[in-house]
């Protein structure tokens, strides 16, 4: 008896139990092909088992009924394990395979199932066989053999098997840079070896340690469940992504062509609120300008974050007067609070340069945004606008702070404020409209001009947004002509002057029209840029 073969076959056995015992113990995929691996698995374990046992009763008791039912066992085993061995790979390598999706979601399983009942089928025939076959067991030179109908049918599991790898392995031999199949075509050449020097030389028995080696490897590469959840965490990132791009896209699409027929509305609107119109008819035309100027907030608020998601925002810098953005933001706020009992108080550090350079857009986009807010949540009492300044060198160090008197936020609320379509105690404020996107976008700019941005609230009391931001000094005292009020800017008359309005919209070209008439300039359209030139040359 050689004591080596069966030490080396114990060894197995160790080592592929302390494999399957940590593939049952991680949290994994139920995929198909971690299915088809287990049972793959529990019959390599089984197969040392039997194999190392066999061999052991068997030498010492080779005629005795229990020796021949052992080695029996050990032949079950090493068939089965190479038929659902077969299963295996053919769930790999099958077309109809789409990556790592759990089994009660997979789109064939059907087509699996069937497959898996031919080889339940398979496996039972060739049970049957090796059970009620003759086996004939001996010593020959010192180590047990047998021979009979048993281990025929067994070598005929094993040819069968190691031809379905065959067809298999040629089916997915085109793919060889496919890291999966290379590692998979690696062990199938091992496997095929093995079962010819197993049918070739039976003294020999080298099925077992190849069984546990082929099991071992790939646990390790190809069924690992920390790769295999690294792998659909991968996958659902990337699906994750290319959808978020899809949203981005389609978002910012769709608002471009919500905001064209909505220019319409808006300017077609502020036309008909000059003409000399009945009252009833004046106020529905207010009404009108209302909904689509607030329709026109959101549209731009779903652009805007469509494109901070798709970094197509770029902060432009370039110099601004501190005096007319303040002026400009004052006017319209002062045309949100309307008719609210609101107190609007503005403080500014007499320390603010009159000239900085920055982006001036983005500036006063966020203080607007945060201004608009506390007017939407404050329904009396006061709003407080202040700016202070550190100026250090060449950089002014902005304070801008808003407080208001309003509903205020929960702690929870606070910590969501600048969460995408997030809207603090729904319900209490049904009425007030918004997206929930207006502080979100406020955030992304801020941070994107290199600044930050904090707010404290109270429930019940009010809310007070901070931003920080640092903006260079421009070295000039005064600017040469002071910037009016928008409130106090006068329409002017431009007769005789002529105006070439270039739109492929009609829609557009008749609202620039109409909005120009009101100056006295004599309007030209052209709907291309062809027909354009042809006006400018003529």
């Amino acid at each position: 008896m050689k004591l080596t073969e069966v030490y080396l076959e114990l060894a197995s056995f160790i080592y592929l139990s302390i494999i399957l015992f940590f593939y049952l113990k991680k949290k994994k995929i139920d995929t198909i092909e971690n299915r088809s691996y287990k049972i793959m698995i529990i019959f390599g374990v089984l197969v040392c088992l039997s194999d190392a046992i066999s061999t052991l009763v068997a030498t010492e008791f080779p005629n005795h009924i229990i020796s021949e039912i052992l080695v029996k066992l050990k032949l079950i085993t090493m068939a089965l394990e190479l038929i659902f061995c077969s299963y295996y790979i053919f769930c790999i390598t099958s077309k109809k395979s789409v990556g790592i999706v759990e089994f009660a979601q997979h789109p064939h399983k059907k087509y699996f199932s069937i497959f898996a009942i031919i080889d339940i089928l398979t496996a039972l025939g060739f049970t049957i066989a090796i059970a009620v076959g003759d086996l004939n067991i001996f010593i020959a030179d010192g180590i047990f053999q047998y021979n009979g109908s048993a281990l025929k049918a067994c070598h005929a599991a094993t040819l069968l098997s190691a031809l379905t790898w065959l067809v298999l392995f040629l089916k997915v031999i085109k793919d060889i840079t496919n890291k999966k199949y290379r590692q998979l075509q690696a062990l199938l050449i091992i496997g095929g070896v093995t079962i010819a020097v197993t049918i070739l030389f039976p003294i020999y028995s080298f099925s077992t340690p190849a069984i546990a080696f082929i099991c071992a490897v790939m646990f390790f590469t190809m069924e690992n469940p920390d790769a295999t959840l690294i792998t659909k965490l991968n996958e659902a990132k990337s699906n994750a992504e290319d959808a978020n791009k899809t949203k981005t896209n389609f978002l910012s699409s769709m608002s471009h062509e919500i905001r064209t027929p909505l220019n319409a509305i808006v300017g077609f609107g502020q036309a008909l609120a000059k003409e000399d119109i009945s009252g009833t008819a004046k106020e529905e035309v207010q009404d009108i300008l209302m909904a689509s100027n607030n329709l026109l907030e959101i549209v731009n608020g779903i652009l805007d974050i469509s494109k901070i998601e798709s970094n197509k925002i770029e902060i432009i810098e370039d110099e601004y007067s501190t005096k007319k953005i303040v002026n400009e933001i004052t006017s319209l706020i002062n045309a949100r609070i309307g008719s609210k009992p609101l107190d609007f108080k503005i403080l500014i550090d007499e320390n603010l340069p009159p000239v900085l350079y920055g982006d001036s857009m983005r500036v006063k986009q966020v203080i607007i945004n945060l201004l608009t807010n506390a007017v939407k949540y404050t329904e009396e009492g006061r709003i407080l606008f202040q700016i202070k300044v550190e100026n250090k060198d060449d950089i002014c160090k902005l304070n801008i702070s808003v407080q208001d008197t309003g509903i205020g936020m929960t702690e929870e609320a606070v910590e969501k404020v600048f969460s995408k379509f997030e809207r603090f105690d729904m319900q209490k404020n049904a009425s007030i409209e918004g997206t929930g996107l207006g502080m979100a976008i406020t955030k992304s700019l801020v941070e994107l001009m290199g600044g930050e941005i904090t707010v404290k609230s109270t429930y019940g009391e009010g809310s007070t947004f901070t931003i920080i931001i640092d903006q260079k000094i421009v070295n000039k005292d005064k600017l040469e002509n002071e910037v009016e009020e928008t409130n106090n800017v006068k329409v002017f008359n431009a007769s005789g002057s002529k105006v070439l309005v270039v739109d492929d919209n009609k829609i557009n070209l008749k609202v620039a029209t109409r909005l120009l008439k009101d100056y006295n300039i004599s309007v030209e359209t052209a709907n291309s840029g062809s027909e354009c030139i042809d006006k400018v040359l003529d």
